[in-house]
This record gives C-alpha cells, structure tokens and sequence, in this order.
C-alpha cells in the first residue's frame, strides 16, 4: 500500500521586453499611405518554479530560477488604401513584420531547499545541494515574422467600424533554451468601434469632441496542450473599452496643433479549467498620448 501526500507548485514572472524605435510614415496622393518603423529590442525574462513535497519531518522544495536576457531589432512594414467620400470612406490595410539579430543568453539556478522548524516554531528555508547553475553566453534565436490585414468603414465623422486579421509564425520559433519545444501559429480576429473618429475638429465645432473606442479580439494562441483528448489550443479572449481627451494649442501664426491623450482599459481572459489546465484572467490599464507640434522652426515677429 501506498501513503499519498501532498505536493505543492508555485510558478512566479517578472520582466519583458522593451522596444524602442522609430517610424517613418509617407502619404502618396489622396488614396495611398505607406508606412515602416524599425525599434530596438531589449529586456529580461525571469520565471522562478518552485515544488514542495514533505520528507520525513520537514518539507523539501524544489526551486528552478531562470532568466533570458535578450537583445535584437523589430521591424514592421504597411500600407493603407483608401476610397469613398467624406460621408463614407473605406480603408483596407496591410502589414508585415520580422525580426533581425535577435540573441538572447540565459541564466538558470536549480536549488533543493529545506525548510526547518526551529525553536520558537518559526520556519526558515535552508539550501541543501545546488542541482544545477548554468549561465550560456548570447546566442542567436529565432523569432516569429508575423502579417495582417485591416479593414475601415467610417461614416462621416459619427463612427468607424474596423475589422482587423492577424497571424504570427510562431511554427517559425527556435531557441536554445527552450529545446523540442512545439508552438502552434496564434491568430487573431479583432472588431473595433469608435465614436467620434476624427482627430481635428470641424469647422463647426467650438472643440474637438472626445473619441471612444470599444472593441474586443478572439485569439489561437501558439501554446498548445497535449492531453488525453489530443492537442488542445489555448484559446483567448480580449474586450477593451477607451477614450482620447483632445488637447489643443495655438501658435504665434494662429496654428492650432492638437495632442490628445489616450486611456483604455482590457479584460483579457486566456485558458479554460479543463484537463488541469488554469483560466488566466486580467485587466490592463494603459495610456498613450499622439502629440502633435512643430520643431526646428524659427520664431517669427513682427
């Protein structure tokens, strides 16, 4: 006969990956835009795993810490197409993005830790054996090239209705941190709906009014789960809702140039409580400001 115990697992994050960069965008004519940004990726992952289980009279742990550092360049390409009047317009869009030198370098410790009892019954964790510490140097990974396709239908200055298709080749993917490992291509489907979509003001207003976005995304993941059942996608769900507050200045030649600043909020739900997988939940908060000004130009007076 057996006894059964209780084993327990805790998985903790931290970090991301930043970018920053540039973009360069060129209008050509009355009905075509073409668009390309190039950025500089940089940052750090840490994923610390720990498993506990009791042995004898104290409980062992089991503590995998590992972090990538990585380092590389983003870059994105698109263009837009648009027809129609004022009353009604139509926009269709499209975009491609890869990657370039992207190298990454990890770190990762391996600990059987034991936690003891002491006498003013008080536990305090003491490392037992070091299983493994490898630090690798950077080496060159490969990352997803990704495109997608848009489209806009805007109704003078009341509404725009937008209709957005994504896919990342996540099939693509290999690092050597992560060897064997299979991930699917993610999708996304994506439906926006803003009021008020205009960024200037019209001549008949006094102010530009506030433009407010509601959407929400259905997405494939590229993490896939093998089970009893066979392959399962982890699937995810994504509504946002937002709004732009318009902020105006004149300038010495009666100018105006208007910034707004932009806040939203998404709930992001990923997973399903099925065949022991976990529902991930969020909410995201988010600001981003478009600015609108005029450099290197000299003052005049009269």
């Amino acid at each position: 006969s057996s006894n059964p115990f209780t084993t327990r697992t805790i998985h903790s994050g931290s970090g991301g990956v930043n970018v920053f960069g540039l973009s360069q965008a060129l209008k050509l004519g009355n009905h075509i835009s073409l668009g390309f940004s190039s950025g500089y990726l940089f940052g750090q992952i840490r994923d610390v795993s720990v498993f506990g289980f009791p042995d004898s009279t104290n409980y062992m742990f089991v503590e995998d810490d590992k972090s990538v550092l990585i380092r590389g360049f983003q870059h994105r390409a698109g263009a837009l197409f648009s027809f129609g009047k004022d009353s009604a317009k139509h926009t269709f869009g499209l975009s491609y993005g890869f990657h370039s030198v992207v190298r990454a370098g990890q770190n990762r410790l391996v600990r059987t830790l034991e936690a003891r009892t002491l006498q003013n019954n008080l536990q305090n964790l003491y490392t037992i054996d070091t299983v493994l510490d490898v630090e690798t140097g950077m080496n060159k990974i490969s990352m997803p090239a990704s495109f997608g396709l848009g489209y806009q239908f805007r109704f003078r200055r009341l509404f725009s209705l937008g209709l957005d298709y994504r896919k990342q080749l996540w099939g693509n993917y290999a690092a050597f941190f992560n060897p064997g490992i299979k991930l699917s291509d993610r999708t996304d489907y994506g439906v926006t709906l803003t009021l008020n979509p205009m960024d200037e003001k019209s001549v008949r207003q006094k102010r530009m009014r506030m433009p407010i976005r509601i959407g929400g995304v259905m997405s494939e993941t590229q993490n896939a789960f093998i089970g009893t059942g066979g392959q399962r996608i982890i699937k995810e769900q994504r509504a946002f809702v937002g709004f732009g507050i318009p902020i105006s200045r004149r300038y010495f030649d009666n100018r105006v140039l208007r910034s707004i600043v932009h806040f939203q909020v998404d709930y992001i739900s990923r997973g399903e409580n099925l065949n022991g997988l976990a529902r991930e939940q969020y909410l995201v908060f988010s600001l981003s400001m478009n600015l609108g000004d005029i450099w290197f130009q000299r003052r005049k007076f009269d």
